[in-house]
């Protein structure tokens, strides 16, 4: 039959951009954060392959964005914000002012509002 490659949870716990951390991540996020588990919801404009909503409450705002293509594609932040997470799980906690490149199929989700005190997003790519 040959030889067949598997993924178990150990193997999965030892890898630290496995889609089990993304998992934990998406649920920790959504646990300690009243947007996502009791804010509003409102789709944003969305084109070119690319998905975008926005949950909010009174006290927080932020953009999920997924880019369903397997392209790099760009959006823009009027207001800016910082990167919560990323489906990759090596952005986080970056500034975003103005735009943001999103890699093929990646997602992420930005905190609205002052991205003070984040680091600055470098793009040293531009295809979107």
């Amino acid at each position: 039959m040959g030889t067949t490659s598997r993924r178990n949870v150990a193997d999965l716990q030892k890898d630290d951009g496995s889609i089990l951390h993304l998992y934990q991540e998406l649920i920790r996020l959504r646990k300690e954060t009243p947007a996502f588990h009791s804010g509003d919801y409102a789709p944003l404009r969305s084109r070119n392959d690319l998905l975008l909503y926005e949950r909010f409450t009174a006290g927080e705002r932020f953009i999920v964005a997924l880019n369903l293509s397997h392209e790099v594609r760009r959006i823009d932040l009027a207001d800016g914000g910082n990167i919560a997470l990323s489906t990759h799980l090596d952005r986080k906690n970056i500034a975003v002012v103005g735009s943001l490149l999103l890699r093929p199929d990646e997602g992420v989700i930005i905190r609205r509002g002052d991205p003070n005190g984040c680091s600055p997003l470098l793009n040293k790519t531009e295809n979107g």
